[in-house]
C-alpha cells in the first residue's frame, strides 16, 4: 500500500513539473548562460572570414543510356555442344 502512495506522488510531482511554467523557468536559468556562450561563438565563427558554401553539379546516376536494340543477344548453351556433335 505505502509503495502505490509513493509511486503516485512521484508521477504526480513529474506530471507537475512537466506541465508548469516552473520547470521551464528552471531551465531558463540553468541554460540560458550556455545559450548565450553558443550564440556568441556561432557569431565568431561566422566573422572568422571563410568563404561561403559552394555547390558542385552531380551527374545523375543512370544517365547513361544503353540502346538495347544494338546489344548482340548471347549465343545459346546449347549451340557449342551441338556444332559439336554435328562434326561428328
Amino acid at each position: 500500500m505505502q509503495v502505490r502512495v509513493i509511486i503516485t506522488l512521484i508521477a504526480g510531482i513529474t506530471f507537475y513539473l512537466l506541465f508548469s511554467r516552473d520547470l521551464t523557468h528552471i531551465f531558463h536559468k540553468l541554460f540560458s548562460q550556455n545559450i548565450e556562450r553558443l550564440k556568441k561563438v556561432t557569431a565568431a565563427s561566422q566573422e572568422s572570414g571563410l568563404p561561403p558554401a559552394q555547390s558542385m553539379s552531380v551527374p545523375i546516376l543512370g544517365s547513361h543510356r544503353v540502346d538495347t536494340a544494338e546489344m548482340v543477344q548471347p549465343p545459346s548453351v546449347t549451340e557449342q555442344p551441338t556444332r559439336l556433335l554435328d562434326k561428328r
